[in-house]
């Protein structure tokens, strides 16, 4: 399984959050690469194992029989679509 390495900064004396401040536009810019690298990389592990890993589980507890009904979606219902085309966080 692949790991994000998001850097973690605890400090048990710190009662709340209180953001990094970004002094320098190199820094910004640094900064917002690494954040883009992380959630591209969080993404690629949703894609590839997290939904992998449900459809196979799902398959697995299946008691029903291999054919099933096919129907159209009713209106308000929740359904996940493939669309490799489709780049993160561009959905209909």
């Amino acid at each position: 399984m692949a790991s994000l390495d998001l850097p973690i900064n605890y400090d048990s004396h710190q009662d709340e959050y209180t953001p990094y401040t970004i002094k320098t536009k190199d820094k910004l810019v640094k900064y917002w690469t690494s954040t883009l690298s992380i959630l591209d990389a969080f993404w690629k592990l949703w894609k590839e194992e997290y939904l992998i890993s449900l459809r196979e589980r799902t398959q697995r507890e299946l008691t029903s029989p291999r054919i099933v009904e096919k129907r159209i979606p009713h209106e308000n219902e929740i359904v996940l679509l493939n669309e490799p085309e489709v780049p993160r966080g561009v959905g209909n």
